[in-house]
């Protein structure tokens, strides 16, 4: 089928038989093209690699493995002006519009908007401008070796491979633990707030009431228990439960034993070891009861009480009371 309107330079392959072959359409008819367009069809000097040569380059001279060469040049600046005006700058110009400086014009920067002063012309920048907070990791970032520094410091946060975390001194951590016991005992692991708050509200205790120094203890399985109310009372010791558990304001009394000066509220300086020693005094004080109920029910002061139920019904005071 002939081709209507055929461009010149159009190349074709006819299979026609006994006329096959590239044609080439050129001035307003067809010329065949030699065989295969111009490559040979068969070998003719018997040998299918001779043609293949290495090029090399010494210098400016570029040579063939097999014979011929020829001569590299390296062109002048001044051979470069001679192609395009200075190097593509220009080094002449005639002025068309009688203004020489209307085309300057001044690039300012506001927010995100970069304007040219004159035509008011601009672009918004908030496209391409960086904010790491608000960038979406689509992989992990991997440190390596590497640290996070601040400030084009050299120490900084370190990550292992294992996930394990440190700083320029201690341990690594690799855990904010939940532990509200700490029984794992690790150096990795980091406890929480709440973890701490519940582990020392769980923990024996040194209770202070509202006044100050203030120490109470109770030895029963080893807990530390708070009295109910030490008032405003300071410099107190109590060990042991239910021990000046009525006191308000008293100062400076000991307890150590279970329900010692128990009923005390106002009285100051009693001195209470053994169980429910001193037990019901009020408001007496200076008193010291030794031994288990010694003083009782007792009311007085200045007395001292040595031995089990010793003056437990003692009234008055600067009674001395002995038992073995």
């Amino acid at each position: 089928m002939p081709l209507p309107n055929p461009a010149n330079g159009l190349l074709v392959y006819c299979m026609n038989s006994g006329n096959t072959g590239f044609f080439v359409h050129q001035d307003n008819s067809w010329q065949k093209v030699g065989a295969l367009s111009g490559y040979l069809s068969s070998e003719v000097d018997g040998s299918i690699t001779n043609e293949i040569q290495t090029i090399s380059r010494l210098g400016l001279t570029v040579t063939l493995e097999n014979g011929g060469s020829f001569q590299d040049s390296v062109l002048s600046e001044a051979q470069v002006d001679n192609y395009v005006s200075n190097n593509g700058y220009l080094t002449s110009f005639t002025e068309v519009d009688g203004s020489t400086t209307n085309e300057i014009q001044n690039l300012t920067l506001s927010g995100d908007s970069l304007k040219i002063d004159k035509a008011g012309m601009g672009v918004d920048l908030a496209f391409f401008k960086d904010d790491l907070g608000n960038h979406t990791a689509i992989q992990n970032l991997n440190l390596g070796a590497n640290k996070l520094v601040g400030n084009s410091g050299t120490n900084g946060i370190s990550i292992a491979s294992d996930g394990r975390v440190s700083l320029a001194l201690g341990d690594s951590i690799n855990e904010f633990s939940t532990d509200a016991t700490l029984a794992g005992n690790s150096d990795l692991a980091v406890p929480t707030e709440k973890a701490v708050k519940t582990y020392v509200d769980n923990s024996p205790k040194v209770y202070a009431g509202i006044g100050v120094e203030n120490y109470h203890f109770n030895l029963n399985n080893m807990q530390f228990l708070q009295s109910d109310s030490l008032g405003t009372a300071v410099r107190n010791i109590v060990l042991g439960s239910n021990s000046l558990y009525a006191l308000t304001t008293g100062n400076f009394n000991i307890g150590l034993g279970y329900n010692t000066n128990l009923d005390l509220t106002i009285g100051p300086s009693n001195v209470a070891i053994g169980t429910q020693a001193l037990k019901n005094n009020v408001s007496g004080s200076h008193n010291i009861a030794i031994g288990r109920d010694a003083g009782e029910f007792i009311a007085g002061s200045c007395n001292v009480l040595i031995g089990d139920e010793t003056g437990e019904n003692t009234t008055g005071k600067n009674n001395t009371l002995y038992r073995s």
